[in-house]
């Protein structure tokens, strides 16, 4: 398990290590942490760069005794430690991309760091290192960085479909909020600023700030700022649009009307 908190603390556990506060050199503070895939580590999002950490305890001898260990370090390779800042991070399941989301000036940036990561049978072999203070190469492949058409103050989330083909990443309404959910598609490297749709009788959206695939990855359901309501972004025969708005209605902590959706989860199917 890994564990950022506000004080820009890195925390693990395990069961054999237990409890554990790591390094965390190379962010000046820590705004996110995503699982890698397969599961040998995790990347850290921070305001100065993104940081991988293996799951392989770092083991240090002198002769034939164990002079020290540190747990969960920073991953060799040039993958360990990527000129990145950002604020929100997520892994692809098919282990070859890193992506993360930043707001600069105003306006949603999305990263693309890709990678490798050690598994087994591979040159890095899938077993930890045995030899004295080694640790495994997360190797980056490429890096970039693309701009989006929205307008917001923070980041909320960046969320890759199960079948790592999109990428949708949420955001809070800026003072002039952009009715545009951008996607990220790593096989083209490109990016669609999908327009949310004004519902007949409603306010229009300002920012999609919070969302969840449907379980075939068909759909994006997001909810927004605006008009409080949940879009359905769904996939056609060449791109994804807004084909749908659901109203819930979620009545305001205070007054009168209605509050904005700002969790939302899907849940997951079952078989008989």
């Amino acid at each position: 398990m890994y564990i950022t908190t506000a004080d820009n603390q890195l925390i693990t556990y395990s069961t054999p290590a237990g409890w554990h506060v790591i390094d965390n050199s190379g962010l000046t503070a820590v705004n996110d942490v995503a699982v890698t895939v397969p599961s040998v580590g995790a990347y850290f999002a921070g305001s100065t760069a993104t940081v991988g950490h293996t799951y392989c305890h770092k083991t240090t001898y002198s002769g034939t005794s164990v002079s020290s260990i540190e747990y969960f370090p920073i991953a060799g390779g040039t993958a360990s430690t990527v000129a990145a800042p950002l604020d929100r991070v997520a892994a692809t399941n098919d282990g070859a991309h890193i992506l993360g989301a930043r707001m600069l000036s105003g306006v949603p940036q999305i990263t693309d760091i890709g990678v490798s990561m050690p598994i087994g049978g591979s040159t890095q072999g899938g077993a930890c290192p045995t030899t004295s203070g080694a640790v495994p190469n997360f190797t980056q492949k490429t890096l970039n960085t693309y701009a989006t058409t929205a307008s917001g103050t923070a980041v909320t989330s960046i969320v890759p479909a199960s079948n790592s083909s999109v990428a949708f990443v949420t955001y809070s309404a800026g003072a002039t909020g952009s009715p545009v959910i951008p996607a990220y598609f790593p096989s083209t490297n490109t990016v669609s600023n999908i327009a949310l749709a004004t519902t007949s009788g409603k306010s229009a959206p300002t920012a999609p700030v919070s969302g969840v695939f449907s379980a075939d990855d068909a759909t994006f359901f997001v909810s927004t700022a605006g008009d409080n309501q949940v879009h359905l972004i769904t996939k056609g025969t060449t791109a994804y649009s807004d084909t749908r708005q659901l109203d819930p209605k979620l009545p305001a902590f205070s007054g009168s009307g209605y509050s904005v959706p700002d969790l939302i989860a899907a849940k997951p199917r079952t078989f008989q």
